[in-house]
């Protein structure tokens, strides 16, 4: 069995004068591992950061103010949470409080 491995193109550079060799195009798969990486790198910072300014804020607080904090931060994050449910959001919630109402 003959495997053949592509020999890199070079290209010159018109500003330097120096071959370089080119990057292969990128396969789908490359394109989407490097994305997906990248997705995940972000989400791992921004909890990082959520994480540290949590400790920071629990250091700082009081007690009674830093569960206050908690609690606004709760309705906060359900209410985001239901409006970007893409059902329609707080208008099915609101309508079907109003509908139970007297």
């Amino acid at each position: 069995m003959n495997i053949e491995v592509a020999e890199p193109r070079l290209a010159r550079d018109p500003g330097d004068g120096v071959e370089k060799a080119e990057r292969p195009p990128e396969t789908t798969m490359e394109s989407v591992a490097r994305s997906v990486s990248w997705q995940l790198l972000g989400v791992l910072f921004g909890q990082g950061t959520w994480y540290a300014s949590l400790l920071t804020l629990a250091a700082l607080l009081p007690p009674h103010d830093f569960g206050v904090m908690a609690v606004a931060t709760a309705v906060v994050s359900f209410t985001l949470l239901i409006l970007s449910s893409g059902t329609g959001g707080m208008r099915n919630v609101t309508s079907s409080i109003k509908s139970r109402s007297p």
